[in-house]
């Protein structure tokens, strides 16, 4: 009798250890099993197409993945939602210099996985103008003194006026006002005058061009005076959601890549997917400059080059407190 109790026993001993290993197993996998819902954040612009072709292609879809798309009106709050993990990936309308701003504050937490811009070396690839009133008198950059100027409402593009009028002997604090104005709202302020001048990006200039409202005074301002080629805007990821989920991570990655790629061998095919997702009627769409995309394996040291020049400005003006170095905050695998 006891033999039998002993070998009962046993038996019971086995199949809890066995139940338990097994629970312990499906804990495991659960705990190790990724995410496949990501949340995508972008600024309503022409830099934001990768996103929306694959979107409309279902290039995410076929990877699995299921995408939580989030609009933001601010360069400012689509980091900082980044930031705060609210969301895991910024397209490539992202703030490249916001970016590099988080960066200097939290060391670490977010990677460059793409940039998207503009340079002299293409062809039609300038995304970024000082503009005017169609019947304005001003002719040069030193005529803008006294007056009001409308920029982008962030520290990348208030930054970025700082350097270019300080090239020409103007101080942003004394010589003239700098106004903050959505990107909705410019070219309404120009025709208004309530700004005499934009130093703005497209689709400013094409929309203020095409109504017979504005004319450029400088043509690319940026690549001129302070980086050429200037990639304005980034993909962004949360190094804490690539480290959880490295394989989800790797397809979401080869889903921009491939976007970049079409885009790229077929700028004129893409301009369709904007007017879904920005304000941009097809008319000005289809006449808006291309794009630079490039993802991070693509870069060149030229790029390299361009970026850290970009980024030194923010602590050339005491923006930040420390020098970010480019290759810190670019992603590798």
């Amino acid at each position: 009798m006891r033999i039998k109790e002993h070998i009962s026993k046993k038996i019971v001993c086995l199949f809890v250890i066995a139940l338990l290993l097994i629970l312990g197993s499906c804990r495991e996998e659960t705990s190790n099993q990724e995410q496949t819902t990501v949340k995508i954040g972008h600024l309503p612009a022409a830099q934001g197409l990768p996103l929306y072709l694959a979107l409309e292609k279902g290039y995410f879809e076929e990877q699995g993945i299921t995408v939580e798309v989030v609009s933001f009106d601010s360069p400012n709050l689509l980091v900082q939602a980044l930031v705060a993990g609210q969301i895991d990936f910024g397209a490539p309308s992202t703030a490249a210099g916001i970016t590099a701003i988080a960066e200097a504050v939290n060391p670490g937490q977010l990677k460059i996985f793409a940039v998207g811009g503009s340079t002299t070396e293409g062809v039609d690839k300038i995304n970024d103008m000082l503009i005017v009133g169609i019947n304005s008198t001003l002719t040069s950059i030193e005529d803008l003194k006294g007056k009001k100027v409308g920029i982008l409402p962030s520290i990348q593009w208030r930054t970025i006026a700082t350097h270019i009028f300080a090239q020409h002997g103007l101080s942003t604090e004394t010589d003239l006002l700098l106004v903050e104005l959505a990107g909705s709202l410019q070219v309404q302020a120009l025709a208004s005058g309530q700004v005499d001048a934009l130093l703005t990006i497209e689709p400013m200039g094409t929309i203020g061009e095409m109504k017979g409202i504005s004319r450029e005074l400088v043509h690319a301002p940026v690549e001129e005076f302070l980086a050429d080629p200037f990639y304005g805007g980034a993909g962004v990821l949360r190094t804490e959601f690539a480290e959880q989920n490295p394989e989800t991570t790797k397809k979401i990655l080869s889903v921009f890549a491939q976007a970049i790629d079409e885009i790229n061998a077929n700028p004129e095919e893409a301009r369709v997917y904007l007017t879904k997702y920005t304000p941009l009627s097809e008319d000005i769409a289809n006449e808006l400059p291309f794009v630079e995309f490039k993802m991070y394996n693509d870069f060149t040291e030229e790029d390299i080059t361009a970026l850290q020049t970009f980024f030194d400005i923010f602590w050339e003006y005491e923006v930040i407190t420390k020098q970010v170095n480019v290759r810190d905050i670019v992603y590798s695998e």
